[in-house]
């Protein structure tokens, strides 16, 4: 069992370790993904992010590290969700 706010409990984005096992990439017991879609230079394109317990929004996409001002989720290791450093 994860202990999570509320506020998270029915949003379909939510995912959670203990559903994953093993394959669990991050350190944080859950994460809240998003998917948007935005324009750039004529180009529809998605932005793909993902929210920890604490409400930090990562960049999870290329396009995401390319088009917002969120940290990229640290991939040395098990891929953090901490910003490097």
């Amino acid at each position: 069992m994860v202990d999570m706010s509320a506020a998270v409990v029915d949003d379909p984005g939510l995912l959670v370790s203990t559903d994953f096992g093993d394959r669990w990439p991050q350190t944080v017991p859950y994460v809240v993904a998003h998917c948007d879609n935005i324009v750039a230079d004529g180009r529809a394109l998605e932005v793909l992010t993902v929210d920890d317990a604490d409400g930090t929004r990562y960049s999870a996409n290329g396009t995401a590290k390319d088009h917002t001002t969120n940290p990229a989720i640290d991939r040395s290791g098990r891929g953090t969700l901490m910003s490097p450093d």
